[in-house]
């Protein structure tokens, strides 16, 4: 798990191995069930490899900034910091969210049903639901930020990437000289 004074201390391995666990099999479940619905569409679109940087990329760099940004906020001196600094974090909720981001902002038209209600809206409508929730009612023992975090990365990578995770990052190429044919 991501402990962020285990993490300061040198153990950086900790944001990608914080991705295999589980404190329950509901949260493996949640987890595996979200991936599902909205993992497949992402890996065909983006293509496996990058799907897998992005799902790995996502998670680790939300637990990077995660366990800095506790640091951080303990080093300033605040009260509530002091409770998170030797508090693991685990799961793949971060890189699940930004996997449901980058589905919603690369599908926002296509619509979503839910499982258990009989409810249906829009993909685009999945981020102010999934922020408001986080927002409006934290539930205790849940990574709120891990959360958050994903949305934004997941944010982030369609505004790096495209929709479709097909930009080139970076100056485009220059193209090459045409060859003289004889």
């Amino acid at each position: 798990a991501l402990t962020p004074s285990q993490f300061a201390s040198g153990m950086l391995w900790q944001p990608i191995t914080r991705l295999f666990l589980h404190s329950e099999f509901g949260h493996l479940a949640g987890n595996l069930f979200v991936l599902w619905m909205f993992g497949g569409t992402v890996a065909l679109t983006w293509g496996t490899r990058r799907f897998l940087w992005l799902f790995l990329g996502g998670g680790a760099l939300g637990g990077v900034i995660q366990g800095l940004g506790t640091l951080l906020l303990a080093w300033l001196g605040l009260p509530l910091a002091a409770l998170f600094v030797h508090q693991p974090s685990l799961g793949a909720s971060g890189a699940v969210y930004t996997v449901m981001t980058v589905y919603a902002l690369a599908n926002s038209r296509r619509q979503v049903s839910l499982l258990f209600v009989p409810l249906a809206f829009e993909a685009r409508w999945l981020i102010p639901i999934v922020v408001g929730l986080e927002l409006g009612f934290p539930a205790p023992g849940v990574s709120h930020a891990a959360h958050l975090l994903g949305v934004a990365i997941g944010w982030l990578a369609v505004r790096v990437w495209g929709p479709h995770g097909d930009r080139r990052v970076g100056p485009a190429r220059p193209a090459p000289p045409p060859r003289l044919r004889l």
